[in-house]
């Protein structure tokens, strides 16, 4: 999509799109989300409730984040070292974005 996108309108207009489709999604996502009930120790009183690194504490969340950023970081750089040798063999952008996921 990326490709597309530098296709129709330059450099800026894949950052744009992204930056807005963000804006626009964060704060449906916040009215949707469900209420999380207060939690209760065993003392009786409230926790501030869950927290992002009370979540990350959990051996399977952890694993899949890092793996997730790893993944992101690795197709990043894939992407990035292959387009000069796409380029070489004058493929059109939008495909070139696509060929990094061919299996």
């Amino acid at each position: 999509m990326g490709g597309v996108f530098y296709q129709l309108g330059g450099f800026t207009l894949p950052f744009v799109g992204t930056g807005v489709l963000i804006l626009l999604t964060a704060p449906l996502a916040a009215c949707f989300m469900p209420k999380i009930p207060a939690v209760v120790t065993s003392d009786g009183k409230e926790a501030d409730g869950f927290g992002i690194f009370s979540l990350l504490k959990v051996p399977a969340v952890f694993l899949s984040a890092v793996t997730f950023c790893m993944g992101s970081v690795c197709s990043g750089f894939l992407t990035a070292t292959l387009e000069p040798h796409l380029r070489q063999v004058k493929k059109k952008l939008e495909r070139s974005n696509f060929t990094s996921y061919d299996f």
